[in-house]
């Protein structure tokens, strides 16, 4: 099964769609958006897109999922999220607002600038969350940057969209000199119990359609079930079977959201033996059956 992605005017669709107000320009090229939102939901369903986003966060906090990672979003933070990388949030206070600027990798291509330096820039390093506290002086600069663009974007004026390419780039050295002063300052733990974290989630990313006990990722991460289970329990306050539910429940959300495939094809694709065990196990998770949940329109 080909997994599906989000395209920038999807999106365009969704926050037309959305019960919040969104304000969005977007190229003729389908290749670049900014959105800004003051947005009072308390949870987004799953996403999975062909783009990048960056997003930068101006009030209020939510709790946001990226594949393996699970992070708070706060004031004066930035993150990024890849493309293809399975994006949710929840825990979403009601005076959440975030400036976000969502683009294609191929929307600075015409600006020459070798590949090799652009990939470095867009480059989040795979062990930490994608998101980072910035320093008073640094979240200002960024901010006015970010006006600057979504000023500029709407513009009607020769050259519009070439400014914005060239201030992308300056917002990706501006973001990528932060994280660097952000990286710095995170002591690299030599904690074996972090670390069994970090590999559980991992693994777990890899293997969540064929793999679904505690006990296989143990065999996997050559220690017993007893001590993964009990350092997963107090490194993250979750049960080790909560956080394999949830990354298969979060990509049956995006499927049943999103996709065009059957319940029965993504039952099989989530490695379920009948659609009554995949029936069951959603169910209990959210409340209604796949068929109910696809039909009642969660986006």
């Amino acid at each position: 099964m080909q997994q599906s992605a989000l395209k920038i005017q999807d999106a365009m669709a969704l926050y037309k769609t959305a019960p919040t107000e969104y304000v969005y320009e977007d190229t003729s090229s389908n290749e670049f958006l900014v959105a800004d939102n003051s947005d009072s939901k308390r949870q987004g369903e799953p996403i999975r897109a062909d783009h990048y986003g960056i997003i930068l966060c101006l009030k209020g906090n939510c709790r946001k999922t990226v594949d393996h990672h699970t992070f708070d979003v706060a004031p004066q933070t930035i993150h990024l999220v890849a493309p293809r990388q399975l994006a949710a949030y929840d825990h979403g206070s009601t005076n959440l607002q975030l400036k976000m600027i969502f683009f294609k990798r191929s929307f600075l291509d015409s600006l020459k600038i070798p590949d090799a330096l652009i990939d470095q820039l867009l480059h989040m390093p795979a062990e930490y969350p994608p998101i980072y506290k910035l320093e008073k002086a640094d979240y200002t600069d960024i901010l006015q940057l970010v006006q600057d663009i979504e000023k500029e974007s709407k513009g009607q004026r020769q050259w519009n969209m070439q400014i914005v390419r060239l201030r992308m780039v300056e917002l990706l050295f501006r973001m990528h000199r932060s994280c660097e002063d952000c990286a710095q300052g995170r002591v690299r733990s030599s904690n074996r119990s972090i670390q069994l974290v970090q590999d559980f989630r991992k693994m777990i990313d890899l293997h969540y359609r064929e793999l679904k006990q505690v006990e296989d990722y143990a065999r996997l991460l050559h220690v017993s079930a007893k001590h993964l289970s009990e350092t997963i329990k107090q490194e993250t306050g979750d049960t080790a079977l909560t956080h394999i539910h949830q990354r298969i429940l979060l990509e049956a959300q995006f499927l049943l959201n999103y996709s065009a495939f059957s319940i029965k094809e993504i039952t099989d694709y989530l490695g379920y033996d009948s659609l009554s065990h995949f029936g069951r196990f959603f169910k209990q998770k959210k409340g209604l059956g796949p068929k109910e949940y696809r039909a009642s329109g969660n986006i």
